[in-house]
């Protein structure tokens, strides 16, 4: 079975009012390649699933965030048997206390996957919104998965996966991972094991509307000179304060 990463992170430092999702990315550190156990999820499985996923989508641009998004909301959820086993042995996210998103590989399958430790259950069941971001920076383009739960309107489950483009890697995966024809979400609790997983199908449009927003992205990426991820993630955290939600509103 294969993993991969597309990047490792640590907690950033933060005032405690503010959300606990905001992540110090870096890139991945092969050294750090964790072992990974796995229940390859059947196709039986999946289409069950994906066929129970209700999804409206939306595009919105905000030319003050130099940003264009593409957001699924769920209408229901549909959830599914963890497809990664435990103790899932992850070292990026095991480093994140509490809320953390990353993208794997297990087997031929790529999955986000997501800590959610103390709110594993009260998320469960609620709809999400599941938001494709492209972020036009001088630094660099970024492109990012986001996701957001509002079990709780006073603190809502956030989080954020920045995807540095300038890895060849890093493109296979996330092309693989958007070819699909249903996104997997797992879920982890403190001790990385799998506490539910969920199927989302995006209509066929809405796909093809995504795949076109990461070429986009990749293709402004490539124009850049010295291009510098850090500084460009730096300038996307200045732009979206942690107090507010990163998902353009519809």
């Amino acid at each position: 079975m294969g993993h991969l990463d597309f990047f490792s992170a640590k907690n950033k430092v933060r005032a405690p009012q503010q959300r606990q999702s905001r992540l110090l990315m870096r890139e991945y550190d092969t050294g750090m390649l964790p072992v990974l156990r796995a229940r390859e999820m059947t196709l039986p499985e999946v289409a069950e699933a994906a066929g129970k996923s209700e999804v409206k989508w939306y595009m919105r641009e905000s030319s003050a965030k130099r940003c264009k998004q593409i957001i699924l909301a769920e209408a229901t959820v549909s959830l599914c048997k963890s497809p990664i086993g435990g103790p899932f042995i992850h070292a990026p996210l095991m480093q994140v206390r509490a809320w953390g998103m990353g993208t794997v590989y297990s087997g031929n399958e790529p999955y986000l996957c997501i800590k959610c430790v103390g709110v594993e259950d009260a998320i469960k069941t609620v709809p999400c919104r599941l938001a494709f971001g492209y972020y036009r920076f001088p630094e660099a383009g970024l492109f990012q998965p986001l996701l957001e739960i509002v079990h709780n309107r006073a603190k809502p489950f956030l989080v954020e996966n920045p995807w540095n483009l300038g890895g060849s890697e890093i493109l296979r995966v996330a092309k693989d991972f958007l070819s699909r024809s249903y996104l997997v979400l797992q879920f982890f609790d403190a001790n990385m094991l799998g506490v539910h997983a969920r199927v989302i199908r995006p209509p066929t449009d809405c796909m093809a509307a995504i795949h076109a927003l990461f070429e986009e992205a990749c293709k402004y990426n490539g124009t850049v000179r010295n291009q510098n991820f850090r500084a460009a993630e730096k300038r996307y955290y200045d732009t979206n304060p942690a107090d507010e939600s990163p998902i353009l509103r519809e």
